[in-house]
């Protein structure tokens, strides 16, 4: 393994796939007509962002969650009939608004320019933490942006790279109040910054000074979006889409709650909550590393998370390399294991839970160089 994993070889090797993976993105969407390309439609989940950012453009955010309203607000996006639904935050059509003023195309090449711009920030940020990423940042950005489940989400219209940045942010921010704003910021995703929020309001409670300004803000962007009542309206919308969304995809989640509720409802919540109880304690007992550690857990400890979620592993899996382990293996066996995530949802939960658990071996080493208290 180390024979081949030479650091011309791991230097070169992403890099050569990222271009390979720019240039096929580039012909794909260059030959689309419309939303829809050669080998099928264009955009994956991104017409449901891109049909709420017009819904707010045109005024009628009142309707952003109806059904009805997202089926034909979507359907000249969709080339069969049906509906993704838009379940997120109403804050969050809001931001995606000036994406509705561009050719649907165009939006969505935007849309993943950014995405990738999120996982280059991301890496300069753990990069202020982790010298050793910062100083070969262009390879860690090829590495992550290759990874399978994030490389899925940036590409099919998801915005796990973001979800990635504020939990870097999280990791780097130099105090509490700072670390509460790029968590109150992820609660666009709530379902996976609630853990973390959590975990940082347990070991450092001066962190919550930085969550609530930015809630107040987020609610007021909703509110100028869909009306002040949002909140509920999003409350019932996000309820329904968790039942019917989990119907379609369970198979692809790697919440625990999904996992076992097959078996028996009971014993997925004494599980899920054990869960939840244990990292708490862990992260309470090594605060260094809470932000990371919490966000490699979260699409676990979620309701509801999907394959391209794992993409967050990459943050402990930075820490990890950075430890006292080959960094080159963890980075090769960890790439590797991403491929896991196309078989199904147990092989993704057990990558999360399995790159916590080698990041809280090495914790030591990791504390001994000075890493942040959460």
């Amino acid at each position: 393994m180390t024979r081949w994993l030479t650091p011309w070889r791991l230097r070169v090797y992403p890099r050569a796939l990222l271009t390979a993976e720019a240039l096929a993105f580039a012909f794909f969407v260059g030959t689309a007509t419309g939303p829809i390309a050669m080998n099928g439609r264009v955009g994956g989940d991104f017409p449901a962002f891109y049909a709420a950012g017009l819904t707010v453009l045109r005024g009628q955010g009142t309707a952003l969650y109806d059904k009805e309203h997202q089926r034909a607000s979507e359907a000249p996006f969709l080339p069969a009939s049906g509906t993704l639904t838009f379940a997120y935050p109403a804050f969050v059509a809001v931001i995606l608004a000036p994406l509705g003023a561009l050719p649907y195309l165009w939006a969505y090449g935007v849309w993943t320019v950014g995405m990738l711009l999120a996982v280059w920030t991301a890496v300069g940020l753990v990069g202020r933490r982790l010298p050793a990423l910062l100083a070969h940042r262009t390879t860690a950005f090829a590495v992550a942006a290759t990874f399978l489940p994030l490389s899925r989400a940036i590409y099919g219209g998801q915005n796990t790279a973001i979800s990635l940045l504020l939990a870097a942010g999280a990791y780097s921010a130099d105090s509490d109040v700072a670390r509460g704003a790029w968590l109150g910021l992820w609660l666009y995703k709530p379902q996976l910054a609630l853990p973390v929020i959590a975990a940082c309001a347990v070991t450092r409670p001066r962190t919550t000074l930085g969550i609530a300004p930015v809630c107040a803000v987020w609610w007021v962007f909703g509110a100028l979006g869909a009306g002040p009542g949002w909140v509920l309206s999003w409350l019932r919308a996000s309820s329904q889409f968790l039942s019917d969304d989990r119907a379609v995809d369970a198979w692809q989640s790697v919440s625990l709650a999904d996992l076992l509720t097959p078996l028996a409802a009971p014993l997925a919540g004494a599980v899920l909550v054990g869960t939840a109880v244990v990292a708490l304690a862990l992260a309470h007992r090594r605060p260094a590393v809470a932000v990371p550690f919490l966000t490699c857990l979260a699409p676990v400890l979620a309701p509801h998370a999907l394959g391209y979620d794992v993409g967050l592993v990459l943050l402990a899996g930075a820490m990890v390399a950075c430890s006292r382990w080959p960094h080159r293996h963890i980075i090769a066996w960890l790439w590797g294991a991403g491929f896991l995530t196309l078989i199904g949802g147990p092989y993704g939960t057990l990558l999360c839970v399995g790159t916590a658990a080698l990041l809280w071996q090495s914790t030591a080493t990791l504390r001994d160089g000075g890493a942040p208290k959460c």
